[in-house]
Protein backbone atom coordinates (compact mmCIF):
# COMPACT_ATOMS: atom_id res chain seq x y z
CA UNK A 1 0.00 0.00 0.00
CA UNK A 2 1.14 3.54 -0.74
CA UNK A 3 2.20 5.66 2.24
CA UNK A 4 4.37 8.25 3.75
CA UNK A 5 5.83 6.33 6.40
CA UNK A 6 8.77 5.93 3.86
CA UNK A 7 9.92 9.66 3.90
CA UNK A 8 12.20 11.61 1.14
CA UNK A 9 11.82 14.97 2.81
CA UNK A 10 15.31 15.07 4.01
CA UNK A 11 15.25 17.56 6.84
CA UNK A 12 19.32 17.85 6.39
CA UNK A 13 21.46 17.90 3.68
CA UNK A 14 22.12 14.10 2.66
CA UNK A 15 25.27 14.05 1.30
CA UNK A 16 24.00 10.09 -0.65
CA UNK A 17 21.88 12.04 -2.98
CA UNK A 18 24.49 12.98 -5.54
CA UNK A 19 27.36 10.91 -5.17
CA UNK A 20 25.85 7.28 -4.25
CA UNK A 21 26.99 5.84 -7.93
CA UNK A 22 30.24 6.53 -6.68
CA UNK A 23 29.77 4.83 -3.32
CA UNK A 24 28.35 2.15 -4.55
CA UNK A 25 31.08 1.84 -7.26
CA UNK A 26 33.30 1.93 -4.34
CA UNK A 27 31.73 -0.99 -3.01
CA UNK A 28 31.21 -3.32 -5.54
CA UNK A 29 35.64 -2.92 -6.37
CA UNK A 30 36.40 -3.40 -2.41
CA UNK A 31 33.99 -5.00 -0.47
CA UNK A 32 35.79 -8.39 -0.73
CA UNK A 33 38.82 -6.65 0.90
CA UNK A 34 36.85 -4.77 3.61
CA UNK A 35 34.67 -7.76 4.96
CA UNK A 36 38.26 -9.74 5.06
CA UNK A 37 39.30 -6.74 6.73
CA UNK A 38 36.28 -5.87 9.15
CA UNK A 39 36.40 -9.58 9.79
CA UNK A 40 39.07 -9.51 12.28
CA UNK A 41 37.24 -6.91 14.71
CA UNK A 42 34.35 -8.83 16.17
CA UNK A 43 33.02 -5.48 17.50
CA UNK A 44 32.94 -3.73 13.77
CA UNK A 45 29.95 -6.58 12.76
CA UNK A 46 26.83 -8.60 13.29
CA UNK A 47 26.75 -11.85 11.70
CA UNK A 48 22.79 -12.99 13.25
CA UNK A 49 23.72 -16.85 12.54
CA UNK A 50 26.63 -16.33 14.93
CA UNK A 51 24.15 -14.38 17.56
CA UNK A 52 21.56 -17.06 17.08
CA UNK A 53 24.16 -19.42 18.38
CA UNK A 54 25.25 -17.45 21.08
CA UNK A 55 22.48 -16.94 22.53
CA UNK A 56 20.78 -20.13 22.10
CA UNK A 57 17.76 -18.84 19.73
CA UNK A 58 16.81 -19.90 16.68
CA UNK A 59 14.65 -17.96 15.02
CA UNK A 60 14.34 -15.00 17.21
CA UNK A 61 16.77 -12.24 14.55
CA UNK A 62 16.78 -13.77 11.35
CA UNK A 63 16.49 -16.83 8.38
CA UNK A 64 19.07 -17.25 6.83
CA UNK A 65 22.51 -15.28 6.26
CA UNK A 66 22.33 -11.38 7.00
CA UNK A 67 25.38 -9.68 7.83
CA UNK A 68 26.09 -5.74 8.99
CA UNK A 69 29.25 -3.99 9.27
CA UNK A 70 29.63 -0.75 11.34
CA UNK A 71 31.52 1.85 10.24
CA UNK A 72 30.30 4.12 12.57
CA UNK A 73 28.91 3.50 16.46
CA UNK A 74 27.50 5.72 18.82
CA UNK A 75 28.89 9.02 17.07
CA UNK A 76 32.35 7.64 16.37
CA UNK A 77 33.45 7.12 12.81
CA UNK A 78 35.65 3.97 13.08
CA UNK A 79 38.67 4.27 10.94
CA UNK A 80 40.62 1.65 8.77
CA UNK A 81 38.61 1.53 5.17
CA UNK A 82 39.11 4.86 3.74
CA UNK A 83 41.36 3.60 1.44
CA UNK A 84 38.78 1.27 0.27
CA UNK A 85 35.70 3.72 0.55
CA UNK A 86 36.82 7.32 0.06
CA UNK A 87 33.46 8.90 -1.03
CA UNK A 88 31.34 7.19 2.02
CA UNK A 89 33.90 8.89 4.90
CA UNK A 90 33.66 11.86 3.18
CA UNK A 91 29.82 11.71 3.27
CA UNK A 92 29.79 10.52 6.80
CA UNK A 93 31.71 13.39 7.79
CA UNK A 94 28.94 15.61 6.37
CA UNK A 95 26.15 13.78 8.89
CA UNK A 96 25.04 16.12 11.71
CA UNK A 97 24.30 14.36 14.55
CA UNK A 98 25.27 10.87 13.36
CA UNK A 99 24.81 8.28 15.45
CA UNK A 100 25.44 4.72 14.03
CA UNK A 101 26.00 3.71 9.93
CA UNK A 102 26.41 0.44 8.56
CA UNK A 103 26.47 -1.27 5.71
CA UNK A 104 23.79 -4.33 5.60
CA UNK A 105 23.86 -7.36 3.40
CA UNK A 106 20.77 -9.97 3.08
CA UNK A 107 22.14 -13.24 1.67
CA UNK A 108 19.94 -14.96 -0.91
CA UNK A 109 16.75 -16.40 1.26
CA UNK A 110 17.56 -14.16 4.31
CA UNK A 111 15.27 -11.85 6.00
CA UNK A 112 15.09 -10.31 9.61
CA UNK A 113 12.00 -11.13 11.54
CA UNK A 114 9.63 -8.27 12.94
CA UNK A 115 11.70 -5.92 15.57
CA UNK A 116 11.91 -2.32 16.35
CA UNK A 117 14.24 0.34 18.02
CA UNK A 118 13.96 1.29 21.33
CA UNK A 119 14.30 5.22 21.05
CA UNK A 120 11.98 7.72 19.97
CA UNK A 121 13.21 10.52 17.78
CA UNK A 122 15.99 8.54 16.09
CA UNK A 123 15.22 8.78 12.35
CA UNK A 124 16.33 5.61 10.21
CA UNK A 125 17.90 6.59 7.05
CA UNK A 126 18.90 4.16 3.95
CA UNK A 127 20.60 4.31 0.71
CA UNK A 128 20.21 0.97 -1.85
CA UNK A 129 23.29 -0.20 -3.29
CA UNK A 130 23.17 -2.97 -4.96
CA UNK A 131 19.44 -5.61 -5.20
CA UNK A 132 19.43 -8.88 -7.00
CA UNK A 133 17.99 -8.85 -10.48
CA UNK A 134 15.54 -12.24 -10.09
CA UNK A 135 13.41 -10.82 -7.12
CA UNK A 136 12.27 -7.87 -5.15
CA UNK A 137 13.60 -7.10 -1.96
CA UNK A 138 11.61 -4.94 0.41
CA UNK A 139 10.93 -3.41 3.90
CA UNK A 140 7.54 -3.63 5.24
CA UNK A 141 6.23 -1.46 8.21
CA UNK A 142 3.37 -2.31 10.29
CA UNK A 143 1.62 0.55 11.97
CA UNK A 144 -1.18 -1.49 12.83
CA UNK A 145 -2.79 -4.95 12.72
CA UNK A 146 -4.42 -3.94 9.61
CA UNK A 147 -1.75 -1.44 8.16
CA UNK A 148 1.15 -2.83 6.10
CA UNK A 149 3.46 -0.34 4.14
CA UNK A 150 6.47 -2.00 2.08
CA UNK A 151 8.88 0.14 -0.06
CA UNK A 152 10.66 -2.09 -2.86
CA UNK A 153 14.47 -1.34 -2.68
CA UNK A 154 16.10 0.18 -6.09
CA UNK A 155 19.59 1.21 -6.63
CA UNK A 156 19.88 4.81 -5.18
CA UNK A 157 16.65 4.85 -3.40
CA UNK A 158 17.10 6.64 0.07
CA UNK A 159 14.62 7.13 2.46
CA UNK A 160 14.02 7.30 5.93
CA UNK A 161 11.77 6.33 8.72
CA UNK A 162 10.50 5.74 12.29
CA UNK A 163 12.86 2.98 13.92
CA UNK A 164 10.51 2.24 15.90
CA UNK A 165 7.89 1.02 14.65
CA UNK A 166 8.01 -2.63 13.78
CA UNK A 167 9.61 -3.53 10.21
CA UNK A 168 11.01 -6.40 8.86
CA UNK A 169 12.96 -6.93 5.12
CA UNK A 170 13.72 -10.09 3.12
CA UNK A 171 15.65 -10.82 0.34
CA UNK A 172 14.08 -13.43 -1.66
CA UNK A 173 16.53 -14.10 -4.35
CA UNK A 174 17.97 -17.76 -4.97
CA UNK A 175 21.61 -16.54 -6.28
CA UNK A 176 22.24 -13.31 -5.42
CA UNK A 177 23.03 -10.67 -2.34
CA UNK A 178 21.33 -7.14 -1.07
CA UNK A 179 23.62 -4.62 -0.06
CA UNK A 180 22.03 -1.55 1.52
CA UNK A 181 23.66 1.55 3.87
CA UNK A 182 21.67 2.74 6.84
CA UNK A 183 22.43 5.03 9.04
CA UNK A 184 20.67 6.53 12.15
CA UNK A 185 20.62 10.42 12.94
CA UNK A 186 19.08 12.19 15.93
CA UNK A 187 17.10 15.41 14.43
CA UNK A 188 17.39 18.64 15.81
CA UNK A 189 15.06 19.84 18.66
CA UNK A 190 14.54 16.17 19.21
CA UNK A 191 14.67 14.75 22.76
CA UNK A 192 15.80 11.40 23.10
CA UNK A 193 13.78 9.09 24.82
CA UNK A 194 13.37 5.26 25.46
CA UNK A 195 10.70 3.73 24.92
CA UNK A 196 11.01 0.10 26.74
CA UNK A 197 13.04 -2.87 26.19
CA UNK A 198 12.32 -4.89 22.88
CA UNK A 199 11.62 -8.11 24.91
CA UNK A 200 8.43 -6.15 27.02
CA UNK A 201 7.32 -4.24 23.68
CA UNK A 202 7.54 -7.65 21.47
CA UNK A 203 5.61 -9.96 23.71
CA UNK A 204 3.36 -7.10 24.49
CA UNK A 205 2.43 -7.41 20.60
CA UNK A 206 2.22 -11.34 20.63
CA UNK A 207 -0.31 -10.99 23.11
CA UNK A 208 -2.30 -8.60 21.75
CA UNK A 209 -2.25 -9.48 18.49
CA UNK A 210 -1.17 -6.08 17.43
CA UNK A 211 2.13 -7.82 15.19
CA UNK A 212 0.21 -10.05 12.76
CA UNK A 213 3.06 -10.77 11.00
CA UNK A 214 4.70 -13.18 13.12
CA UNK A 215 2.35 -15.74 12.06
CA UNK A 216 2.01 -15.00 8.60
CA UNK A 217 4.25 -14.44 5.57
CA UNK A 218 7.35 -12.42 6.05
CA UNK A 219 7.48 -11.70 2.16
CA UNK A 220 6.90 -13.50 -1.17
CA UNK A 221 9.16 -16.11 -1.36
CA UNK A 222 10.32 -16.62 2.28
CA UNK A 223 8.13 -17.85 4.66
CA UNK A 224 8.51 -17.82 8.72
CA UNK A 225 8.09 -21.46 8.69
CA UNK A 226 10.47 -22.37 6.18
Amino acid sequence: MQSKIFKTDWFFDNPFEDNWQAVRDEWILNQDIFIERWSKHPDRFLDYNKLKEKTGASNAYAKGAVTKYALCYDNQIIEGAEDLFPTLYENMRKIDRLYLLVISIFHPRSYLLPHHGDSSGILRCHCTLTVPEDADCKLFVQTSPQDIHEHTYKPGSQFYFDNTLYHWAGNPSETTARANIFFDVWPDDTEIKHTGSYQEKHQRAIDSGDNLNMRKRITKGLNSED
